[in-house]
């Protein structure tokens, strides 16, 4: 008896000093996600185990592991896509951030609540994270436009504008699509105030353009190509009706505007609209309003 509680003490001694060894802790980063957006989830690592830990696709001596359910018992399968595309070391005594996306590792795919439970093995012995919820949902659509892609003849992408309310306040996402229904992105554009009416549109190059108000006065236009890539993003302020061009991040330069395609756009809005995006006059500058009507049409 008394070599059975001691076998068992010690082995709780064993389990005790294993868990003080290496700390592992996870935290998805959004509760609520659109249909086919990221799911990004924080991870956490402290070793001092007193050496190091690799985790990697091709092996390591950790792997990274997330138990995902749909509901109650029924697991969602991995894709065999790696969580780890990066080899990530963790020396004794530091302390690791770092974040995978749950998306392409495991097939969520489908609206509805899931739970997930994170688990770090490290040889024979097991860290489990808490238990972490998320819930995805389909959105609400406010705008669709569909057009082709260049250089690829037949092929076809539906832009769709949908709103989500997340930490306090309503966001809106771009979701393209294909006519076979395969996601190629979904972008956070970030806060939304419904006062205008957004507005989609295809340029000359294919890319779509999404202008929407996110703040009083306050107004930002995206340019995307159809593989879901940002080409540039600018940000407006309002004076009166008038839009100014208040800053602008272009990592390409094709997203700037020439003279002739903003009074194309704005032939574009016109024909699309009820009232909303009325006139542009001017070139693409600092100096150049952008004049708007207020309306609830849908942009085209």
């Amino acid at each position: 008896m008394k070599r059975g509680l001691l076998a068992l003490c010690a082995m709780l001694s064993w389990l005790a000093a294993a868990q003080a060894q290496v700390e592992f802790r996870c935290r998805i980063v959004n509760s609520r996600v659109l249909q086919f957006e990221s799911i990004p989830v924080e991870v956490m690592i402290a070793n001092n185990s007193g050496r190091s830990l690799t985790l990697d696709a091709r092996g390591g001596d950790a792997r990274l592991l997330f138990d995902v359910e749909s509901s109650p018992g029924v697991l969602v399968m991995p894709t065999g896509v790696p969580l780890v595309t990066n080899r990530i070391t963790v020396r004794h005594a530091e302390n690791t951030r770092f974040v995978v996306d749950l998306l392409p590792s495991y097939g969520i795919s489908s609206t509805g609540p899931y739970s997930i439970t994170a688990r770090l093995e490290l040889g024979d012995k097991v860290f489990v994270g808490a238990k972490m919820y998320v819930d995805v949902l389909p959105g609400l659509e406010i705008a669709r436009l569909a057009g082709g892609v260049p250089g690829l003849a037949g092929s076809t992408r539906v832009y769709s504008l949908r709103t989500l309310n997340r930490d306090r306040s309503e966001r809106v996402f771009l979701r393209i699509q294909d006519d076979s229904g395969q996601c190629h992105g979904v972008l956070d554009l970030g806060r939304i105030v419904r006062v205008y009416q957004p507005v989609l549109h295809i340029d000359e190059e294919g890319n779509v353009q999404v202008l929407h108000q996110n703040g009083p006065g306050s107004f930002v236009r995206h340019v995307v190509t159809p593989y879901g890539r940002i080409v540039s993003q600018e940000a407006y302020t309002s004076d009166g009706g008038n839009l100014r061009l208040k800053a602008a991040a272009s990592p390409d330069a094709s997203g700037a505007l020439s003279p002739a395609a903003i009074r194309r756009l704005a032939r574009r809005w016109d024909s699309t609209t009820s009232g909303w995006a009325t006139l542009v006059t001017g070139a693409h500058s600092r100096k150049a309003p952008v004049y708007l009507r207020s309306g609830t049409a849908a942009g085209g």
